[in-house]
Order: C-alpha cells, then structure tokens, then sequence
C-alpha cells in the first residue's frame, strides 16, 4: 500500500514540478516518509472501515433472510386458512356458520381449545400470526353463539301457536311483539358480528400484504449475497 502512494505522489510531483533533485529533499526525508505512511495508513482504515461495514451488512442480509425463509410458509398458511374460513361465514344463518366452523376445524366447543384446532389448521404458521387468528375467530364465534341464541328464541316464538293466531286475526299481542323484539337483537347481534368478520378480513388483508412484502425482498437479498461473494 505505502509503495502504491509514493508511485502516485512521485507522478504527481513530477507532472507538476518535473524531475526531483533529491539533494533539495533529503532535508525532508523523514516528514515526506511520514506523510507517504499516513496516508497510506489512512487508506487502508479507510477499505477496512469499508469492508467491515459491508460485512455487517452481508450479517444483517442474511439473518433477514433466514427469517424470513422461516416465516414466509407459515404465512401463506395462515391466509389460505382465513380465506377458506371466511368462505364458509358468506352465507347462511349464525346457526349454519357455527356448524361449518365447527366442522371445518372439527371443534367442539364443549371441550375442545380453540387454540389446538387452529394449531391443527396452520400448523406452520408462527405463534404470534395463530394468536392474532384465535382473538379475532373467538370474537366471531362468541357473537355468532349471541345471535344464534336469538335465533332460537325467534324461531321458537315465530312456530307457537299464538304467534300464529295473531297473524290470523292480524293483530299485534303479545307473541308477535316478542318476535319484534327477538328480530331487533338478532338484527344488532347481526351487526356487531358482521363487524367481527370484517376483522377477520382486515388480518387477511394485512398478512397478504406481509407475504408480498417478503417475496418482493427475498430475490433482492439473495442477489445483494450472491454479488458480495461473486466480488
């Protein structure tokens, strides 16, 4: 490196003053020799500082990318089972989407942890994603048990005999008042459960845009490796 600089200093010198009589610096020997070894000294920091950086970067590429190799599966795991989910609540009574729930994850609310089927269900997706996915799905279930309570009641005062002597004297007693009433709730249960699946919707939303957010990086730290050891 030291013999590099004073090649370069010498041709400077030369292009600009000509040929150097080395009895005007010999008196300078020691502080031009000095100066030759700083600099060069100051390089060499300066490409090792350089190196060093790169190879923590290279550290950090690579980690990410680890992580994200890891996590990636899991994630399109995790939204393809939201989206099958989401599938079976489109249609049909709260009564019909606790059904399809329950057999798609064969789960019995009577003794079964929701936690376990959901694991059954994404086994490769991360502890965090499964646990963002059980909130949001117990906020639906609970709701739609709410509403599918007032369903029943519905359904059980709308079948009676006197709701049905009422509607045929067409008049307003005592049975077609409560089914007024069954069909308010079952109306604001409705609401507060539409709600709940928009959730759900909204963490799909989110994971698809973590999924495209790794796939889009993974080539670029692959390529970003695949340089620095090509050099």
């Amino acid at each position: 490196m030291s013999a590099l600089m004073l090649t370069a200093v010498l041709t400077v010198w030369l292009g600009m003053w000509g040929p150097i009589k080395l009895s005007s610096i010999l008196p300078y020997q020691t502080l031009i020799s000095a100066t030759i070894a700083a600099v060069g000294i100051a390089v060499a920091a300066h490409v090792a500082v350089r190196n060093v950086g790169m190879q923590l970067r290279i550290n950090v590429i690579g980690r990410e990318e680890e992580r994200i190799e890891k996590t990636l599966p899991g994630l399109r795991e995790a939204v393809g089972c939201i989206q099958h989910i989401r599938t079976e609540f489109r249609a049909g009574s709260p009564h019909v989407w606790l059904n399809r729930f329950n057999a798609l994850a064969d789960f019995d609310p009577s003794k079964d942890r929701l936690d376990d089927k959901l694991k059954a269900l994404m086994p490769v997706a991360d502890t965090e994603t499964r646990q963002r996915i059980r909130l949001v799905i117990e906020t639906i279930l609970e709701h739609a048990t709410r509403a599918a309570a007032d369903e029943s009641r519905y359904l059980q005062i709308v079948n009676g005999p006197q709701h049905r002597r009422e509607l045929e004297m067409n008049v307003v007693g005592e049975a077609r008042a409560q089914a007024n009433a069954a069909q308010t709730g079952i109306n604001f249960k409705l609401t507060v459960l539409y709600a709940a699946m928009r959730e759900l919707q909204l963490l799909e939303e989110q994971l698809v845009r973590r999924v495209d957010l790794y796939e889009k990086r993974l080539p670029e730290f692959r390529r970003v490796v695949e340089q620095y050891f090509e050099n």
